[in-house]
């Protein structure tokens, strides 16, 4: 019987958390072969509200359909024409992660930076959509293991082309 193995040099760096296993190099290059067009992202998911202007403020608001079932973690995505523009995960539910956008917009220099972006496509009347995946979690040894942080850095270098908005996938937060 033969056998192929792949052999990879060692790491030179220990992977900084299980909780997300995409922080290791070697697993982003190899999901990154992996291809995926914003159509096939979104065909995953589904539309659960939208991020409008606001006619009192500068900062964008956000409003998600009352419909919408927020069951737990969550992976998002923000939409302009079909055009993913940023993909996001919504540990604590999707409406508790836009309260926090929405405050962001006006308090902190990242979510300026997205409001600022936000604000001539919300202009144009067209809007920005917003679209969420609840993925069900997988069971290690018995214990349920949620998969919305890897999944989300699967498709944030899966996404053919990169959102624009996002910083690269699973990257570790420099500490200087």
């Amino acid at each position: 019987m033969l056998v192929a193995r792949c052999v990879l040099p060692p790491m030179r760096q220990p992977i900084r958390s299980l909780s997300n296993p995409l922080r290791s190099p070697y697993l982003r290059l190899i999901l990154s072969i992996t291809s995926l067009a914003h159509s096939e992202i979104l065909s995953m998911m589904q539309q659960v509200g939208s991020i409008l202007g606001d006619d009192h403020s500068s900062a964008p608001s956000i409003e998600i359909d009352a419909e919408c079932q927020d069951n737990g973690p969550a992976v998002y995505a923000w939409v302009f024409q079909g055009t993913i523009l940023y993909i996001g995960k919504a540990g604590r539910g999707l409406r508790h992660r836009m309260r926090q956008h929405t405050s962001g917009f006006r308090n902190s220099a990242r979510g300026k930076s997205h409001a600022q972006f936000l604000a001539p496509l919300i202009a144009s009347g067209n809007g920005v959509q917003i679209w969420a995946w609840w993925p069900e979690p997988t069971t290690v040894r018995g214990y349920a293991v949620p998969m919305h942080s890897a999944i989300e850095d699967w498709l944030i270098v899966s996404a053919d082309p990169t959102p624009v908005r996002n910083r690269v996938a699973g990257r570790v937060a420099d500490t200087d």
